[in-house]
């Protein structure tokens, strides 16, 4: 009988809540630092929405930049920019976007470098 109360139960779940239960679970996912999982939930969220929004970019920025993925959290910053964000969301990437930029300049700089040993090893 439990099993035939839960299915009707479920079929009723918006599929607002079913985008809010796996915004919650990226958010959990990154507190937790599983940068894979966040990204997983993100994408299902994003599916079930039929769209992007700034929110969902928010979490693939701090998911790619906790993966050290620098230049496609670069890319997410650039498309969360594009979707027209609200103040607190422009307020909560602003961090990221000069850490993402100081990272991507460090990877430069290092690629120089290595470039420069290998001509005076010639």
């Amino acid at each position: 009988m439990l099993f035939l109360v839960s299915i009707p139960v479920y079929s009723q779940t918006s599929k607002s809540d079913q985008i809010l239960a796996y915004i919650s679970r990226a958010n959990v996912a990154l507190t937790n630092n599983n940068w894979n999982s966040a990204l997983e939930s993100v994408n299902e969220a994003q599916k079930l929405a039929g769209q992007n929004i700034a929110a969902f970019e928010i979490i693939r920025i701090r998911s790619y930049y906790g993966k050290a993925e620098f230049l496609t959290a670069k890319r997410s910053l650039d498309s969360f920019y594009e979707l027209n964000p609200n103040q607190s969301q422009i307020t909560e990437v602003a961090p990221y976007a000069s850490m993402i930029d100081d990272e991507i300049q460090v990877k430069k700089d290092r690629i120089v470098e290595l470039e420069n040993r290998e001509k005076e090893a010639k």
